[in-house]
């Protein structure tokens, strides 16, 4: 009986001995589970910092980026306010231009009358001239011939 006993002993031993192994093993793994997790969340808080802190620069730049835009809208508005003006300019100019071309074409065609009445002004004047040397000399040779009936 005490053989059996000290038997039944040693086996509550061992098996008490394999029990305590076991646990310790199990508090290990989950030990070595919970320093995992702590692990895994330090990392993932890591993370996450550097994540919020990419993202606020990144907004830092989109609103950066608005404000650029803001302002390439508005110098593109004063721009194309500025050119609408300058078409303006530019086609009254042109029509400038196009009166004043038509303006000189009556300038020079007037010019060109003008020229063609002096010729025939100096054509005339000539031919009265002419004229006048002929009338001249016919009355001096009518007088001639009175003079000479006359003698």
């Amino acid at each position: 009986v005490m053989r059996k006993m000290h038997a039944d002993n040693t086996t509550l031993v061992k098996e008490r001995d394999d029990a305590v192994r076991q646990h310790d093993l199990l508090r290990a793994t989950r030990a070595q589970e919970e320093e995992g997790k702590v692990a895994d969340i330090v990392s993932l808080q890591r993370e996450l910092k550097e994540k919020n802190a990419k993202l606020v620069l990144l907004h830092t730049r989109f609103q950066a980026a608005e404000g650029q835009i803001l302002g390439f809208k508005e110098t593109n508005s004063s721009i194309l306010t500025e050119m609408k003006h300058l078409n303006q300019q530019l086609v009254d100019e042109r029509k400038k231009c196009l009166e004043l071309e038509r303006d000189l074409q009556v300038a020079r065609f007037s010019e060109d009358k003008s020229q063609d009445y002096a010729l025939l002004m100096e054509d005339l004047r000539n031919e009265k001239h002419t004229i006048e040397e002929e009338n001249a000399r016919l009355v001096q040779q009518m007088m001639q011939q009175r003079n000479n009936i006359e003698l």
